[in-house]
């Protein structure tokens, strides 16, 4: 269809277009408000607009833009314009203003060309002095997008218009991370799939926590909320700039995740007697509370797909990011193992559905709410449990895992089943089950007490009561017993901070808090009462098979041995049992490597390097291994030095800066009671804070009664 334009609604100013520009916001401005923005100018120009509808006829797009659908090709097109010139239909007159004017030289697309050329551009290179990307480009974007039916959710839509529009206009990392995001996007096609929940949310003060963290903050009802992107304290290094893995700043690429983990990360640590096995418990529940990527599922097992490894690229999961073993690897290459699976995670859906560059998005709620602890009987306020020994007169195990038995639990055979909570990790490793069972039996304890004092509450209001005083103790627990020892016993706050997103922060989540894998013992060990060891299990055998608490009387046991095994020291030292045999299937002789994972993790979040997060906590950059000195341990640096000289033939720190933000999350140097060094502290303390003073309903907050 040929491009026509409509007459002029007015008479262009020249004055007009000489002060657009005036309303500045960084070096962006975005039409928000036809009546105050200097962008005016553009409503008055009608461009071409869209078909809602394809040229078959397809049915209307809200009835297939589910949150997902199926696809099948993984082809990514450049957008053909001339293909896309059709009628919309669309309310208003405001689609050919200026979402967003960029300041440098002018770029435009075949929508924007008038509209930029009577900005200044004065020929066909469009090199005038600001550019104005249109409500109709954008739509043109996403039109682009939805024809691409290898797009499966509405965070891929997004993420495929922002790589749109910053192709077709050239647009810098400060453009894409700072002006993208300003698009009202309401105000375009995109309106049509946006969750609601993103669009418009209405709070509404209450007595009781929403589970989905909606309207934790008033002001920002989503801030917090489940399927809400991580938050950042400093912006992505993608190595496409949009949202391929991160390489290094010379281009080249960064050392392979395995040999990282098996130089790095030897299994050769010593024990902390500062602290037990009950802190890397204690840690992983809470972790579990408000910590999960959203990634890609077998539909039938729900577990990660096995579909990287050993497959031809056309029948590769379109996520793959798979983890390759060098031939020369000292354990793998025993049992011809090349390759380990691993996927990425889906882009998030931003507020507003804004544009611009990929935010992995936390399916979980970011604040400390117990959602750990559910699982409803419907009746009296209480959880569903197992009262497998009663008859023992013993308290209550969690209830049989019957949905999906096989989602993240190794079942030695058909009759075998895991357990069930409010968080489909509770089986990842046994002592996580005892926490998980311990807090159960705390809320039901909680809901029958209630029930004796106040006999007339109905089962809703014990639960939420119950539920309430619960998530109090674990916050208690948390920010009294649990964080001193890591962090210290300062720097602590009681207030509360409107302007504090309670959001998980992707470094946090993807590197500073898996600190406590260098804590895991090599063996699970069991005590009696009486504080005598019995025995002791590998920790690989106890991973997705929390089967012993099926023996009457052994939850206790491992009880007394959280309390009594000392953890191993927080340095570069991770056990094998996790590096060499996590996950590993019955029968096997191997597993797989999480110290693999973290790093291609890491990778795949475009986290900025180890020099990046000093320069942010207010240390001093350095170009030199000598200033590493007294920040981490000698032998540290004598073995980054040596691996990256073996490696690339040449020890330089640009590569580190890059490569190597997970082990220096592990190193320790200037110590707190634990071990902790300072600016691994800090990588973790404003996330840990923001989880407090975030929360206007926090047990200890000084403008609040306390629970």
């Amino acid at each position: 269809m040929k491009l026509q334009w409509r007459k002029p609604f007015g008479v262009l100013n020249p004055k007009t277009l000489k002060d657009v520009g005036d309303v500045p916001v960084g070096p962006y401005r975005t039409r928000s408000d036809s009546r105050h923005n200097a962008n005016h100018f553009a409503s008055r120009y009608h461009d071409a607009r869209f078909d809602r509808h394809s040229k078959n006829g397809a049915a209307n797009p809200s009835s297939f833009f589910h949150f997902f659908f199926v696809s099948s090709s993984s082809t990514v097109a450049s957008a053909n314009f001339d293909r896309i010139f059709q009628q919309l239909d669309l309310p208003g007159n405001g689609n050919s203003e200026c979402a967003l004017v960029i300041n440098g030289p002018g770029r435009s697309s075949h929508f924007d060309y008038t509209l930029n050329l009577l900005r200044g551009g004065g020929n066909t290179d469009f090199n005038g002095h600001q550019t104005c990307i249109t409500y109709d480009a954008v739509n043109a974007a996403y039109l682009d997008a939805r024809k691409r039916i290898h797009v499966g959710s509405v965070g891929e839509v997004l993420l495929d218009i922002s790589m749109n529009l910053a192709r077709t206009y050239g647009l810098s990392y400060e453009d894409i991370e700072k002006g993208l995001p300003l698009i009202d996007t309401s105000k375009t096609l995109i309106r049509e799939i946006c969750p609601p929940f993103l669009a418009n949310v209405e709070c509404v003060a209450g007595k009781y926590r929403r589970f989905d963290g909606l309207c934790t903050n008033l002001e920002h009802p989503t801030w917090g909320a489940t399927n809400t992107p991580f938050t950042r304290l400093m912006g992505p290094l993608y190595s496409d700039g949009m949202h391929s893995p991160r390489i290094s700043g010379s281009g080249r690429a960064l050392p392979p995740s395995r040999v990282v983990s098996r130089t790095m990360h030897p299994d050769e640590g010593f024990h902390d007697h500062a602290g037990t096995v009950m802190i890397i418990a204690w840690g992983q529940f809470i972790d579990h509370d408000f910590t999960l990527q959203g990634t890609p599922l077998d539909p039938f097992s729900k577990n990660d797909p096995e579909e990287c490894c050993g497959r031809p690229a056309h029948l590769k999961h379109p996520y793959c990011n798979e983890i390759i073993i060098p031939e020369d690897d000292y354990f793998y290459r025993l049992w011809g193992v090349k390759c380990i699976d691993f996927v990425r995670t889906f882009p998030s859906v931003r507020p507003g559905c804004r544009l611009g560059s990929k935010v992995p998005f936390n399916t979980l709620t970011g604040v400390l709410d117990a959602n750990t602890v559910k699982l409803r009987s419907g009746v009296g306020g209480l959880l569903r449990m197992n009262p497998a020994f009663e008859q023992y007169g013993l308290k209550d195990l969690l209830p049989l895992k019957l949905d999906y038995p096989d989602e993240g639990c190794t079942r030695p055979n058909a009759t075998m089943y895991c357990f069930e909570a409010g968080e489909i990790r509770v089986n990842e490793q046994l002592v996580l089950t005892v926490m998980h069972t311990l807090m159960a039996r705390e809320h039901n304890r909680l809901a029958r007490g209630l029930a004796e004092v106040n006999p007339h509450w109905d089962d809703e209001t014990l639960f939420q009561e119950a539920r309430r005083i619960n998530i109090g103790i674990v916050q208690h627990i948390t920010y009294n017993e649990f964080l001193p020892i890591l962090l210290g016993k300062d720097g602590y706050w009681n207030g509360y901070d409107s302007s504090v997103n309670p959001g998980v922060i992707d470094a946090f989540a993807a590197a500073a808090y898996r600190f406590g894998h260098s804590l895991l013992p090599t063996a699970v060990e069991r005590w009696s009462k009486a504080h005598k060891f019995i025995a002791s299990k590998r920790l690989s055998d106890l991973i997705r098979r929390p089967h012993d608490l099926y023996r009457a009387g052994i939850l206790d046991e491992y009880v007394m041995g959280l309390m009594n095994q000392v953890a191993q020291a927080m340095d570069d030292s991770i056990t094998q049992e996790v590096t060499n045999h996590l996950f590993k299937k019955p029968g096997a002789r191997f597993g797989m490597d999480l110290v693999s994972f973290n790093m291609q993790r890491g990778r795949e979040f475009g986290l900025p390097g180890y020099m990046e997060f000093r320069k942010f906590c207010g240390l001093p950059w350095t170009d030199n291994f000598d200033g590493l000195f007294g920040a981490m341990p000698n032998e540290t640096i004598y073995g980054l030095e040596e691996f990256l000289k073996d490696l690339y033939q040449e020890a330089c720190l640009g590569l580190l800066s890059h490569a190597l933000l997970l082990p220096s999350s592990v190193t320790v140097e200037e110590e707190t009671d634990f071990g902790m060094n300072y600016q691994t502290n800090h990588r973790r303390s404003p996330h840990l804070n923001s989880r407090k003073s975030g929360r206007p309903d926090w047990p200890e907050s000084s403008a609040i009664t306390p629970i």
